[in-house]
């Protein structure tokens, strides 16, 4: 019983908590609060209220459930000490029970010790929830304070705002009152000052009108004067005019007179610095028993080392004059030749033996090596007798590993198959032979011979002793000119001038004279 009414006295104290008015310092802070947000939180606690005494109800249950089982383990726990006190002593019995019912009460203690804990924690929870709940209507009827306060300071600067535009209307509207005022009046004098004006403007216009007549008369008269000055100008002036273009055309008569002399003087120059009379196209230009070669102007030179870009220049033109007519012939004219590229040179060889038109080749002072084939495979050759053809093997550049000097070396004999052993089969020699030859003329390599006694090794076909240039049709003039090589020729450490060549196409090799190592290459 001591438990229940301590529970619930601790529920009603709770309950009256949760019911007492507001602190002071929540009744400042919200002295606006309406009856509605009073009503609320009375019935808010109320409930609250009403739930804690359910608990406590639950609670009080629970204890005369407990107590009930207490009671019945009592009474078992006394049927059972009665029938044991019938059996024992009865003053031991007594002590037994004693000390059981000691026991039992001090466990029941215990129980009702740590249920009045659970109890106290249980009220401590719910004081605090009620505060929380407090302290959150607190917050609440303050928060809509602040709202309410708020809207009404929103309304009253609005208000301001409507009461100030409308004030501003009322001041611009009498702003463009007065402007209209000021602008009716402004435009009545601007008005009366016009009308002002133009009846100045009229009575000048009169005045102006009859001095204009009278300057008009005087304007008249001055004309007259001045057509009449201008009429004697004139006469004058078409005088003067026929005066200077007498002495015109007597200028220009006499500097036709000159141009005429000069053209017939440039004419007379031309007749001479060119020749009228037509090519003979000799079908066999060598003539066998005066020993004399006429070259027409299908001519081709070749000069200098053959470099990337030579047989281009050999070749057009000989397909060139093979359009124009395959049955004349076409001369390759060598002056000077060391050789050089065996790509080059090897195309060349083609172009002569694939013409439709006979090519004729003729060595005028040296052809060696690459230009020296070219000239014995040639089906027609010529050479003046102190000319020099010179035979030798192709030389290139190797570099890399030995597998790529190997290669290098497989390609040469293949271009020296191609080359060299028609050289040599033309000679009635194989390509053995021929290297061999080489090397007995001279250590070096290098075999060369006059053309007179090249003809008996059949480098080349005939001996010349005169050829006609029957192309030269026009005088030649100017200076001789600078070989076009003279551009490459450069200076090595040592002071030595050489010339450099250009780099080889792949799979290329230089076939070129070049005792004194002028020629050189990267």
């Amino acid at each position: 019983m001591t438990t229940l009414y301590r529970t619930l006295g601790l529920a009603l104290a709770i309950s009256s908590f949760s019911l007492m008015p507001s602190p002071l310092w929540a009744q400042e802070a919200a002295p606006a609060v309406t009856e509605e947000a009073v009503s609320q939180t009375v019935e808010k606690s109320a409930d609250e209220v009403e739930h804690i005494n359910r608990v406590a109800a639950d609670k009080v249950k629970q204890t005369n459930t407990a107590k009930a089982d207490d009671k019945d383990e009592q009474s078992d726990q006394q049927a059972e000490a009665d029938a044991q006190k019938k059996e024992d002593d009865p003053t031991k019995q007594l002590r037994d029970a004693s000390k059981l019912l000691s026991a039992q009460g001090d466990l029941r203690a215990k129980k009702l010790e740590a249920e009045l804990a659970d109890l106290k924690e249980e009220a401590a929870r719910l004081k605090a929830q009620a505060d929380i709940a407090k302290q959150r209507q607190a917050n609440e009827l303050l928060k809509m304070e602040l709202e309410k306060q708020k809207i009404a300071a929103v309304a009253a600067l609005e208000k301001a705002r409507q009461e100030q535009s409308q004030a501003d209307i009322k001041a611009e509207l009498d702003e463009i009152n007065t402007n209209m005022q000021l602008r009716d009046a402004r435009n009545k004098r601007e008005l009366a000052e016009m009308k002002a004006q133009v009846e100045r403007l009229s009575t000048e216009r009169q005045l102006d009108k009859a001095r204009n007549s009278q300057r008009n008369a005087e304007l008249e008269d001055q004309r007259d004067k001045l057509m009449l000055e201008m009429a004697v100008k004139q006469a004058e002036f078409q005088k003067q005019t026929i005066e200077n273009n007498i002495k015109t055309n007597a200028m220009q008569t006499q500097l036709q007179l000159a141009q005429n002399e000069l053209s017939l003087k440039n004419i007379d120059e031309q007749q001479k610095m060119q020749l009228d009379g037509k090519i003979n196209y000799r079908k066999s230009p060598f003539d066998k028993e005066t020993g004399a070669l006429s070259i027409s102007d299908r001519r081709i030179k070749l000069n200098g080392p053959i470099i990337t870009g030579t047989a281009d220049y050999i070749c057009e033109r000989i397909h060139f004059f093979n359009n124009e007519a395959d049955d004349k012939p076409i001369f390759i004219v060598i002056d000077n030749c060391p050789g050089g590229s065996v790509m080059q040179g090897y195309r060349i060889v083609k172009a002569i033996e694939s013409s439709t038109a006979p090519v004729h080749v003729v060595v005028k002072s040296f052809a060696a090596s690459m230009a020296a084939v070219i000239t014995t495979l040639a089906d027609h050759s010529y050479a003046y007798p102190n000319a020099i053809i010179m035979h030798h093997q192709m030389s290139s550049g190797v570099w890399g590993n030995m597998t790529d000097i190997e290669q290098t070396v497989k390609t040469m004999k293949e271009w020296e198959r191609r080359l060299a052993e028609p050289v040599a089969a033309k000679m009635g020699i194989d390509i053995q032979a021929f290297k061999d030859r080489m090397y007995e003329h001279r250590k070096t390599g290098d075999w060369d011979e006059f053309a007179d006694s090249a003809v008996k090794l059949k480098w080349v076909n005939h001996i010349v002793n005169e050829l006609r240039e029957e192309g030269t049709r026009k005088r030649p003039q100017g200076d001789p000119p600078m070989p076009w090589y003279y551009r490459l020729f450069m200076q090595d450490d040592k002071g030595n001038t050489y010339c450099k060549l250009p780099p080889l196409e792949p799979m290329d090799a230089y076939m070129i004279y070049n005792p004194k190592n002028f020629y050189r290459m990267d």
